[in-house]
Formats: structure tokens, sequence, C-alpha cells
């Protein structure tokens, strides 16, 4: 019988070892992972663009008609038009068991998912290594 090992932990609520992979309060046995993969979630350019383009016309109208509330209508769209098209994409982890497909983790920060990913796959590779010494 192999002891645990640990390939990863943070302070998330993450913790990858040679038997499970938990994250949070769901954990998942590594022998029913058929496979992982990390996909980056599709960004629709579309909605940052139309609140930029409708804040800079409102921007204008309400600065040529003198009102306000036209002003601060177009000054909040375009700002958060603008913060929509800078933000970092998703990245998520996908888990293929045999009872379906899984996305235990997401995230904005592509490291933190690729460490996971790395400890994941390295924690299946040694864990069917064992298994197979044991049959």
């Amino acid at each position: 019988m192999v002891d645990e090992v640990l390939y990863y932990s943070d302070d998330k609520g993450v913790k990858i070892t040679n038997r499970q992979a938990i994250f949070g309060k769901k954990s998942y046995e590594l022998r029913t992972i058929i496979s992982i993969r990390v996909t980056k979630n599709p960004k629709n350019p579309k909605t940052p663009i139309l609140l930029v383009v409708f804040g800079t016309i409102f921007i204008i109208i309400g600065t040529v008609r003198f009102h306000i509330f036209e002003l601060f209508i177009g000054i909040f769209s375009f700002i958060f038009g603008i913060i929509d098209l800078l933000a970092k994409p998703t990245y998520m982890i996908k888990l293929l068991q045999t009872k379906g497909e899984y996305v235990p983790i997401s995230s904005r920060d592509k490291e933190r998912i690729e460490q996971i990913t790395d400890a994941l796959e390295a924690a299946i590779a040694t864990g069917s290594k064992f298994e197979r010494k044991d049959g």
C-alpha cells in the first residue's frame, strides 16, 4: 500500500494527492478520471465594443445638449466597455469521468490552472504506475 503523496496544495481549497483531487468541498478519485483538459472560456467582444460605441455616442450627445444624465450614462458605459475588453479570459479544468464531464475549477490565473493540471497529470501517471505494480 502506497502512502498518500501530495502533488499540489493551495490556500483556496485545492489539494491534489496520488489518490484524489479535492476542489473545495468536492473531491474526485483519480482512478475514475479518464482525461483532463484545460479550456479557455471564449470572450465575446461584441458586448464591450457596443458599450464603448454607445458610451461614446452618449458622451457626445450629453456634452452637446448639456445633459448630465446622458453624459453620466455615456461615461459609465464607456468605462465598463473598456474594462470588459481588457479583462483576462477565464481558464477552466475539465475532468472527464465515467459519469460525465465536470468543471471543478475555473480561474483567470492561467499559471495556477497550469500548475493544478500538471499536478493532476503527474498524480494520475504515478498512480497508474503504482496500480500496475500492485496488480
